[in-house]
C-alpha cells in the first residue's frame, strides 16, 4: 500500500518504525457498576485518498489498548487490555471514583516500540458525595472577597 505523508510525497513507510501517538478517551459510568471508555484512535502523519489515517487504519487488528486504572484515593494500579476502542470495565466497585490512563499497544512490534504515548488521566466522579465536598472550603474565601 502506498501512502502519502505530510510532505505530500509518495513513499513507502514502515509501520514498525512509526511512533504511536497519545490516544484520547471519554468515560461513561453506569448505575450497574460498569464503566465504558470510548477511545479515539490517534491520527498518524499519513494520508490516503485525501484522508488522514488513524493508527487503526494502519495496524487494524494488531492494535490494542492498554488501560491502567486505580481507585481515585489509591496508588494500586490495575491493567486491562482490549482489542476494541470501546472498552467496558465491569469489575469496579460501585460508589468509588476511578482514574484511568490509556495507551495504544501493538504486541507484534519489538518491545521498545510496543506502547504508545500515555493519555492524560481522566477520573470518574462516583463517590456518592456532594460535588462540593473537598472543594467548598477552598472556594469560600474567593467568593467572600467579591461581595
Amino acid at each position: 500500500m502506498q501512502l502519502v505523508g505530510l510532505s505530500r510525497r509518495k513513499s513507502r513507510l514502515s509501520p514498525s518504525l512509526a511512533e504511536i501517538g497519545r490516544p484520547d478517551f471519554n468515560l461513561k459510568v453506569r448505575e450497574d457498576k460498569k464503566t465504558t471508555l470510548y477511545v479515539t484512535d490517534p491520527p498518524t502523519a499519513l494520508f490516503k485518498d485525501g484522508r488522514q489515517l488513524s493508527i487503526r487504519d494502519i495496524f487494524s487488528e494488531k492494535l490494542q489498548y492498554r488501560v491502567m486504572y486505580r481507585k481515585k484515593k489509591s496508588t494500586g494500579i490495575k491493567t486491562y487490555e482490549s482489542k476494541s476502542s470501546v472498552i467496558e470495565l465491569s469489575n469496579l466497585d460501585k460508589g468509588e471514583s476511578y482514574c484511568f490512563n490509556v495507551q495504544a499497544y501493538i504486541p507484534s512490534r519489538s518491545s521498545e516500540k510496543q506502547l504508545g504515548e500515555l493519555s492524560t488521566t481522566k477520573c470518574s466522579d462516583n463517590d456518592d458525595q456532594s460535588i462540593f465536598k473537598g472543594q467548598f472550603f477552598y472556594s469560600v474565601p474567593s467568593f467572600a472577597g467579591n461581595y
